[in-house]
C-alpha cells in the first residue's frame, strides 16, 4: 500500500473516531438528560400522591361539615315547629276572642232581638 492511501485512511479513521466519541458524548448527555427526566417524573409522582392525600382530607371535612348543618338543620327546624305548637292554642284562644269581641262591636248598634234572631236562625215576625 503506498504512504498516499494509508495517509488518506488514517484520516478517514480519525474522522470516525471524531464521530464516534461526539456520539458517545451526545449519548451521554442524552443518558444523564434521561436520567434527571425520570427522577422528576418520580418527584412529581410523589407530589401528586401528597395532593391526592390532602383532597381526601378536604373531602372527608367537607362531609363532616355537611353531616353538622344537616343535624343543625333538623334540630332547628325541630325547634320551630316546637315554637309553632306551643303558640297555636294561646292563638287561637286568642283568634276566638278577637271574633267575639269583633261580634259584638257589630251588635252594639243593633235591636238586640235582630241580634237574637240572626244567632238562632229564628225567622223576624212581621
Amino acid at each position: 500500500m503506498d504512504q498516499e492511501m494509508k495517509a488518506y485512511l488514517d484520516e478517514q479513521f480519525a474522522r470516525q473516531d471524531e464521530q464516534f466519541a461526539r456520539q458517545g458524548e451526545l449519548l451521554g448527555r442524552q443518558e444523564e438528560r434521561l436520567a434527571r427526566l425520570e427522577e422528576e417524573s418520580r418527584q412529581t409522582r410523589v407530589l401528586v400522591e401528597g395532593m391526592w392525600d390532602k383532597f381526601r382530607l378536604i373531602a372527608e371535612g367537607v362531609v363532616g361539615v355537611t353531616e353538622r348543618l344537616e343535624a343543625h338543620k333538623i334540630e332547628a327546624q325541630k325547634g320551630l315547629e316546637e315554637v309553632k305548637a306551643s303558640i297555636v292554642l294561646p292563638y287561637q284562644d286568642l283568634d276566638r276572642r278577637v271574633q267575639w269581641l269583633e261580634k259584638r262591636e257589630e251588635r252594639r248598634d243593633r235591636d238586640l232581638f235582630d241580634v237574637i234572631h240572626e244567632e238562632f236562625g229564628i225567622p223576624k215576625k212581621s
